[in-house]
Parts: C-alpha cells; structure tokens; sequence
C-alpha cells in the first residue's frame, strides 16, 4: 500500500467465490467498513456466479486467479495467459467488468506468470502477510491462527485470506475486531492505493 495508508490493511481472498462462505465473508467486511479484492477462480464461479455482481456493488474488486489454478505444473506463456482470458470471459459474463488484477495460484512467479498477465494489461498483486487459512481444520485451530495474526500484521500489509471455507471466515471473524481494536483499518481505496 502506498505510504500514505499509514493506519490500513489490505484485505484479499483467493479461490473463490464459495456459496456459503463468500456470503458471511461479505457480511463481516461491510460490519467493519472494509474493502477488499477477491481474486475469482474461473472454474469455481459456476458454484456462486451471484456472488461477483455483490462483491462489486459493495465496493470490492475482483481479480484474476486464473481459470483452473494449475498447481502441478508450469504453464507456458501462452497456456498461462489462455488460462487468465478464460477466467477474464467469465468474470464479463457476470458482470460487465474487466479485472485489472491478478494473482499467481500459490503465489508463484515465473516467466509465464510474470509476462502472460502483463501482456494483457494486468497487474500482479501478492501479499505480505499469508494467513494459510487454507490449512484450518476446525475452529479451534481458526482461532489459534487468527491470534497468531494479529500479532504479526503491520500497517500497510496485504493480508492474504480464502473464501474458501468455513474455517476461512470464522478466522476473519475473530481477526477484524482485534485489528481493528490495534487502531487498524481497512476502509482502502482500492482504485488509488496500489
């Protein structure tokens, strides 16, 4: 975040959109006048395609996570950057926008994944701060991790989270409040922060 977010985190979710968990994600984000970018899997939008049309009109953006998020293999350039326009055609079928962001699956740059998304005017947003979420087996261990957090995010992090599952958002939901409470927020103008 740029320097002038003295006090602000940025909050994204990876993976998504979930039918159940992008919801209460949602609702916890607008409790704490949050804004955030969810970075769409392709593949996964068929599960809740209403849900990209909400996430705009509550002020968040959405990006690119690539159509299948390949986890086995390095993709070429030119597969890599198919993969990102088949993802980009489904966000427009939904909405009438155009991501201008994107996110590497596991976060991982080559020169496929560094090139294939600027070829086609997207910026590549990682974060600083991994919430491995995606980890939580139950809530107990949500909790566990939401503690460890808020020990370690620091203003103008990038914090990276999954509305994935359930245990996804019982982290967010004990998380927000304590950051928040440090004197946090998280109210970025995305358009003008990055």
């Amino acid at each position: 975040l740029k320097p002038t977010y003295r006090n602000h985190v940025l909050l994204t979710f990876d993976d998504g959109p979930h039918p159940e968990t992008t919801p209460r994600v949602l609702r916890l984000l607008r409790q704490y006048d949050a804004r955030a970018i969810f970075f769409v899997i392709g593949s996964r939008i068929h599960r809740a395609p209403q849900m990209l049309p909400r996430i705009i009109d509550e002020g968040h953006l959405l990006g690119n996570h690539t159509f299948t998020h390949p986890l086995d293999r390095q993709f070429g350039f030119r597969e890599y950057k198919n993969d990102l326009l088949r993802c980009e055609d489904v966000i427009r079928e939904h909405t009438a926008v155009t991501a201008r962001l994107h996110r590497p699956p596991l976060g991982s740059i080559s020169p496929a994944t560094a090139f294939a998304p600027r070829s086609l005017g997207l910026r590549t947003i990682l974060w600083s701060v991994e919430g491995r979420d995606w980890a939580l087996r139950d809530s107990e261990e949500a909790v566990w991790r939401a503690t460890q957090l808020v020990d370690r995010v620091r203003p103008r992090d990038i914090i990276c989270l999954h509305d994935e599952d359930a245990h996804s958002a019982e982290l967010l939901e004990f998380l927000l409040p304590r950051l928040y409470h440090r004197g946090l927020q998280f109210n970025v103008d995305l358009e003008e922060a990055l």
